[in-house]
């Protein structure tokens, strides 16, 4: 996920939409697809206390662009307090303009599509503008998140849904949780290490 500051991040987004723009990239789904996604524990004075997994992809807007690129970082975040498990979802949602510009473009609403389209959006606490520009923070109770994310990295798929435009249809992506990196003749790196330490940590969080 893009942390880095905003000029940084346009560039990053710039170079991620040559890839795919590129002739050379023939490795690469021409509608866009994953770039990576990492596996985040999260430390609290010295102790485990939640597991963010993240990720950076580049997908094209049937929906709301015509077909335009539009990129995509964010994740999912298991959180204990006082004992109590809680979820998140973020998503950063990046655009370009006519003069090929980055602009962001957050969704008003967010969250995660599991089988036979089961949603977690029924268990939404809380949903407001993230600290990055284009992004938007969601708190969830625990389930059924946990359960669609258990799922997800037997798949090796989990599917974010977002809007934009604060409009009622929501664009789906689903992100391949075992792509660790993308080269830049577009070839997407796999790997199951992500996916492996992403379970442990759920699992140790779930199990305390």
């Amino acid at each position: 996920m893009c942390l880095m500051p905003k000029m940084v991040c346009s560039l990053v987004f710039a170079a991620a939409l040559s890839i795919f723009e590129t002739a050379a990239a023939q490795n690469l789904d021409p509608n866009g697809g994953t770039l990576y996604v990492a596996n985040t524990p999260v430390m609290t004075d010295g102790k485990l206390t939640g597991c963010q997994l993240t990720f950076d992809a580049v997908i094209r807007d049937y929906t709301y662009r015509q077909g335009a690129f539009i990129a995509v970082s964010g994740g999912v975040g298991l959180m204990i307090t006082q004992q109590t498990i809680g979820t998140t979802v973020k998503l950063v949602v990046t655009a370009l303009d006519p003069s090929g510009r980055p602009i962001p473009s957050p969704p008003s609403r967010a969250y995660l599509i599991g089988a036979n389209y089961a949603t977690t959006l029924d268990s939404l606490v809380a949903a407001s503008a993230s600290d990055q520009p284009g992004g938007l923070f969601s708190i969830f109770k625990a389930e059924p998140t946990i359960s669609i994310v258990l799922d997800a990295l037997k798949t090796k798929r989990l599917m974010f849904a977002f809007n934009q435009n604060n409009s009622g249809t929501d664009i789906q992506l689903p992100v391949e949780l075992d792509v660790v990196n993308t080269a830049a003749d577009g070839a997407q790196i796999r790997s199951d290490n992500m996916i492996k330490g992403y379970a442990k940590c759920v699992l140790m969080l779930i199990n305390k």
